[in-house]
Order: structure tokens, then sequence, then C-alpha cells
């Protein structure tokens, strides 16, 4: 009977447990606002603090292309309004 637990019992409540979890998937548009809202916050620290420069913002600017440029939800037309966006936060 022990055993019959252990192979048996165990197992189905592992599965039972995998099956029935609740899955949370985001879609793409979904991903691409929270990366985006992520650099605004960047930028906007950046340009909330007296003593960043505005090579601060340069470098920021250049490690989120960069970043983008990698990332597969964005094409480079998109990454290009984003910077564009973000350049012009400040004005």
């Amino acid at each position: 009977m022990e055993i019959y637990i252990l192979f048996v019992i165990i197992p189905l409540g592992f599965i039972v447990y995998w099956l029935t979890r609740k899955k949370n998937y985001r879609n793409i548009e979904e991903k691409k606002e929270l990366i985006i809202q992520e650099y605004e916050k960047q930028m906007q620290n950046i340009l909330q603090n007296p003593n960043q420069t505005q090579e601060s913002k340069i470098n920021l600017l250049k490690q989120i292309n960069s970043e983008l440029s990698r990332n597969i939800y964005f094409d480079q037309n998109e990454i290009k309004a984003i910077l564009q966006h973000l350049s012009a936060l400040d004005k």
C-alpha cells in the first residue's frame, strides 16, 4: 500500500498541479509597452538629477539602442521612433 502511494498518488498530484496552475503570459504589445516604460523611467531619472550631464543622457540612449537592437520584438523603425521620443523628453 505504501508503494502504491509513492508511485501513483504523489506523481498524480504533481501532474494535476502542473496542469491546473495559472499561466501568466503577456502578449507582445504588453511586453513592448513595459520595456518602453522602463526606458522612460530611466531617462526621467537622469533628467531630474542635476548632477547628470548631457553625456549621461547620450550614454543611456546608446545603451537603449544596443539593447533594443538585440530585442526580437522591435524592428529598426520602432527603435528609431523610441529613441527620438526618449531624446525629446527633456525639451
